[in-house]
């Protein structure tokens, strides 16, 4: 712009925010108190600062009693309050993914096979700009809290003693078990004479246990969880003639 003689210059509007995003028409004038011009342009306002959030240093999952669970994004992270320059937070996407996966989404799904074998995530939100902000790696640990379940003892058997006085009664021939994460072959089945202590995976009798005799029996999953003690009468009998 030129003029000869007191000018001014002025610009309409002389401000933009985030509700300017895209085009607008922008005009200049130019006045020296008696004649004036101006001329309009294009000025396209951008949003490029990306949102902001922290995440936490690291996370413990425990899965449920079905043996599954799911991590969302605010498990490990939380927006900023506001978290962007120009979206409400609501309408910031928020996506979690694996560290070894290509893709973000919702959520991340995690099974018995995570348990004892800890792995990443990562955590991207994305403005309505398409400004994306992306955390550091996250480690997660995944638990099995779970106890198994003995749903059966078996009742009404009869342990009978050998020549020699003795007879092997073994916990996994009495017990009907199940667990979320542990398959039934692979738990710990385990017997005792008494309950809370003194268990494990046989019980030798003799002359001594003849005749009925209350027996407590537990399972251990391979996470160490302990099931509910369950017991049962077992008859010790002597059928040796002398």
């Amino acid at each position: 712009s030129a003029g000869n003689c007191n000018t001014t210059l002025s610009v309409s509007p002389s401000s933009l925010d985030c509700s300017d995003l895209g085009a607008n028409s922008v005009t200049l004038a130019i006045s020296d108190g008696t004649s004036s011009d101006n001329t309009t342009v294009t000025v396209t306002v951008q949003d490029v600062t990306p949102p902001n959030f922290s995440s936490l240093p690291s996370l413990s999952k425990a899965l449920d009693a079905s043996g599954a669970g799911t991590i969302v994004p605010t498990d490990v992270g939380v927006l900023a309050n506001p978290a962007d320059a120009c979206t409400d937070n609501g309408d910031i996407t928020f996506e979690i993914r694996r560290q070894s996966d290509a893709s973000f989404g919702a959520t991340v799904s995690v099974s018995c096979s995570d348990v004892g074998v800890p792995f990443n995530v990562v955590l991207r939100a994305s403005d309505a700009s398409g400004n994306t902000s992306v955390s550091d790696n996250i480690p997660v640990t995944v638990s099995d809290n779970t106890a198994p379940t003995i749903s059966s003892v078996t009742s009404g058997l009869t342990e009978v003693l050998s020549s020699a006085g003795a007879a092997t009664i073994a916990a996994l021939d009495y017990i009907t078990a199940s667990d979320n994460c542990t398959a039934s072959g692979s738990l710990t089945y385990e017997i005792s004479e008494t309950s809370g202590s003194g268990f494990a995976s046989t019980f030798a009798a003799d002359c001594d246990d003849i005749g009925s005799k209350t027996f407590y029996f537990r399972v251990t999953d391979a996470a160490g969880n302990v099931s509910a003690e369950s017991s049962e009468s077992i008859t010790i009998a002597d059928n040796i003639s002398p």
